[in-house]
């Protein structure tokens, strides 16, 4: 039941009653008002958030019982923002989720966990006038404040008995001057905390590294540069996104320091002072890839075409021709292989000139992980058994980081990894093992 009183105390309506349809409730557990009087109750019992009128008549209700998003399994606390947002925790999924004043879901926020954004047992959630949200993270003893938009800002309290500290958190509240008002329900107390404030402004350095050069240009901002470190200082809780790209003779490596990344991309949320870093490095000759996809044609089909047959030179030839460059090596048993100006490959064999499906003008790594993984195969074919199609490349959304897959017909697979060792997929199904000793670049 939800009942409402005057500001003097004095009883006025209630409405709702136990049940599972249109306004009725099991275990409500929290409410939040909003500006427009519009009335937010969370239910643990049916997982959901039930929206009333100042009046009491039913609105809407939305979420259902699961962990998917715009889902429940006990959502225990509810706050509405000055522009409608709703915002709902849930203690058993322990997450923070945020919903238009409608019911349809906007994201979640924050994650499992005892690091800064991470919650335990989350029960609390307020907002005050500026839209920052406030969690009381009951588990880890503390409250976590976060920007609207779901960027970490910084936590205070912890676990304990002493001042400032909690022990059990389970609610809070913000009042019109920024003071934050706890309930620790272990210790028995409230707690009261001035206003909390952060930098306004974050520094964001940026190093360049490895063998070869680039640039680097951010989403926003603009990044001063003195020799191969760049800074820019940014409002707290602006996302800015990096993109690199590498002079010529040179090709994008690596980020590290990121919040997340993806190719040649970093991407961080500027709620602290923060250093990234991005690696480039030298790009292969032509001469080099060239030699490299003679050497993985030849190990490819060398049972095929090259039974007999052996390199001539310890080294390809580089022959200038009116179309360009041609790469080329010459085998014993009287075949050539050629790596052409337009980027194909083809071979010479019993007198008429052949094309393989490959070419050679393709990225650098591409060329360096298919050669060592056709030396592998080439030295355990029989474990392997026959090539399932294509070295696949593939990108881990997450990390940003390349991976270049062979699979074979024994349930067995090879693997460049983006660390740049091998690691090769063992019939058992014992996961991806590493072949020490071999690398790939």
């Amino acid at each position: 039941m939800i009942q409402k009183f005057s500001g003097g105390g004095a009883f006025e309506a209630s409405w709702s009653g136990l049940g599972s349809g249109g306004g009725s409730l099991q275990y409500p557990t929290s409410i939040a008002v909003d500006s427009s009087g519009y009335v937010y109750v969370t239910d643990m019992g049916l997982s959901i958030v039930a929206k009333f009128n100042s009046s009491g008549t039913f609105i809407t209700k939305w979420g259902s019982a699961g962990t998917g998003n715009g889902k429940f399994q006990y959502p225990s606390g509810v706050a509405v923002d000055k522009s409608g947002n709703v915002y709902v925790v849930d203690v058993n999924n322990q997450t923070l989720q945020k919903f238009t004043s409608t019911g349809i879901f906007v994201k979640n926020i924050g994650s499992t966990g005892t690091g800064n954004g991470q919650f335990s047992d989350p029960i609390g959630v307020a907002v005050d006038s500026l839209g920052a949200v406030y969690v009381a993270d009951y588990g880890n003893g503390r409250v976590l404040k976060f920007a609207s938009d779901g960027t970490f800002v910084t936590t205070f309290g912890g676990s304990g008995s002493g001042s400032g500290q909690m022990t059990g958190p389970v609610a809070v509240v913000v009042d019109s001057s920024g003071n934050v008002y706890v309930s620790d329900r272990d210790a028995e107390r409230i707690s009261k905390f001035t206003p909390v404030t952060v930098s306004s402004t974050y520094n964001l350095t940026v190093t360049t590294s490895g063998t070869g050069s680039g640039t680097v240009t951010a989403s926003s901002g603009t990044i001063s540069w003195s020799g191969s470190t760049g800074t820019a200082a940014y409002t707290s809780g602006t996302s800015v996104t990096l993109t690199a790209t590498a002079n010529s003779g040179s090709s994008f490596s690596s980020w590290s320091g990121c919040d997340s990344k993806y190719s040649n991309q970093c991407t961080v949320a500027m709620n602290a002072n923060k250093s990234v870093t991005v690696a480039f490095t030298t790009a292969v000759s032509d001469y080099q890839l060239a030699g490299d996809w003679i050497s993985a044609i030849y190990n490819k089909y060398w049972s095929s075409i090259w039974t007999t047959g052996s390199p001539v030179f310890s080294s390809v030839l580089e022959v200038s021709g009116t179309s360009g460059t041609y790469y080329m090596q010459f085998y014993s048993n009287g075949t050539v292989v050629e790596a052409t100006p337009d980027g194909s490959m083809s071979y010479y064999y019993n007198g008429r000139w052949f094309y393989f499906p490959e070419s050679w003008k393709t990225s650098d790594d591409l060329a360096k992980a298919t050669a060592m993984t056709y030396f592998i195969y080439n030295a355990y074919a029989s474990y392997f058994g026959e090539p399932l199609g294509d070295i696949i490349m593939a990108t881990d959304t997450s990390s940003g980081d390349t991976y270049y897959v062979q699979f074979y017909s024994t349930g067995t697979g090879l693997l460049a990894g983006a660390d740049g060792k091998m690691y090769y997929y063992p019939v058992n199904g014992a996961g991806w093992t590493n072949m020490m000793g071999y690398t790939w670049k």
